[in-house]
């Protein structure tokens, strides 16, 4: 049986984003494939359930922790002999994979794919991913140390079954009547709060606000308390149906990493703010397209431009109108299969 290796960052510091697409990637190797995750994280009981409720229960799987002092050359050598001792295929989604982390899995020959998303690191795996509508090749090219494959562009976005599915019943957005706000699963560096304390009461009278959330955000008790005194307004913790959520929503306010090729894939026009540096070359580019509006960072976002970016859409009919159309046509939910694709031709 085919090895496939997943090395992962995932729990209240790092989010849930990048688990969450790799789980949607691992449920392509449903046959023929066993699945083993090396995860770094400060809560393995929820990364236990998390994987439970996404990942296929046909798949044999098997789970590893690192703490999250465990020094990179420590990591990598326990990593590299188990991939090389039951001869895996890696897949790494981390931050920390920098340019020595990736040469000694180079001169140890591991094969693996490298999900990137700063274009600022060379990179010397077998095949680099980055969904963004702004990586291209001419962007990577003096990254790449070998005959790499790229798979670049929202065809390699990854999603859940579910959002591909669901897509067919959704339509161009004409009008806001219920608006998706979240900033992941873990620690969002009080992202979520502060929009939603920004917000202008007045959205609330005719449009209903679903916050998306888990019990991982370090500001859940007063978002909690917000939603307690506020009107029209849902709160979803731990919930895995966001792509329920996100098919009734006519606006999404998020930031630019997983959740946005999730929006895209819904048809949802979308206001992103970021949250983290490597965030500004996917948010950029979803603008450049005309799905989405990029306001900035986090800890410089203004409240009366965040409102006034809101009212804009809500007023602007044909504003929604195309940046629901061009979100729609960007990410088509199959990247998860077209990438399983690819790497089952290399390795079976």
């Amino acid at each position: 049986m085919k090895k496939i290796f997943f090395r992962i960052d995932a729990g209240k510091i790092f989010g849930l984003g990048h688990l969450s697409r790799c789980l949607c990637l691992a449920n392509e190797f449903s046959n023929g494939f066993e699945l083993g995750f090396f995860i770094k994280t400060d809560n393995p009981l929820t990364i236990i359930q998390f994987i439970e409720d996404k990942l296929k229960e046909v798949i044999p799987r098997s789970l590893y922790f690192f703490e999250l002092d465990i020094q990179p050359t420590q990591e990598l050598k326990f990593l590299i002999n188990e991939v090389k001792k039951q001869n895996a295929f890696l897949i790494i989604d981390h931050y920390t994979a920098d340019e020595k982390y990736q040469k000694e899995l180079y001169e140890n020959n591991v094969k693996w794919l490298q999900f990137d998303s700063h274009a600022k690191v060379k990179l010397y795996s077998d095949f680099v991913l980055h969904g963004s509508p702004n990586a291209t090749e001419e962007l990577y090219r003096p990254l790449i140390v070998k005959n790499t494959k790229m798979l670049f562009g929202p065809k390699y976005a990854i999603v859940g079954e579910q959002f591909r599915r669901g897509r067919e019943n959704v339509e161009v957005r004409k009008s806001v009547n219920e608006i998706f706000i979240s900033f992941g699963g873990g620690n969002d560096k009080g992202a979520l709060l502060k929009c939603i304390s920004d917000l202008d009461s007045s959205f609330l009278k005719n449009i209903s606000l679903n916050i998306v959330t888990s019990e991982l955000n370090p500001s859940i008790n007063e978002i909690k308390g917000w939603v307690s005194k506020s009107k029209n307004v849902t709160l979803f913790i731990n919930t895995n149906k966001v792509f329920e959520i996100m098919a009734r929503c006519d606006l999404a306010i998020l930031t630019p990493g997983t959740l946005s090729y999730e929006a895209s894939c819904m048809g949802l026009p979308m206001l992103l703010i970021s949250t983290a540096d490597n965030q500004d070359i996917n948010a950029s580019g979803w603008e450049r397209i005309g799905a989405a509006r990029y306001l900035g960072k986090i800890e410089y976002l203004d409240k009366n431009i965040f409102n006034a970016s809101i009212r804009n859409v809500i007023e602007n009919t044909d504003l929604l109108n195309s940046m629901s159309e061009c979100s729609f046509d960007a990410v088509d939910g199959k990247g998860a299969e077209r990438t399983a694709k690819i790497i089952k031709s290399r390795i079976v």
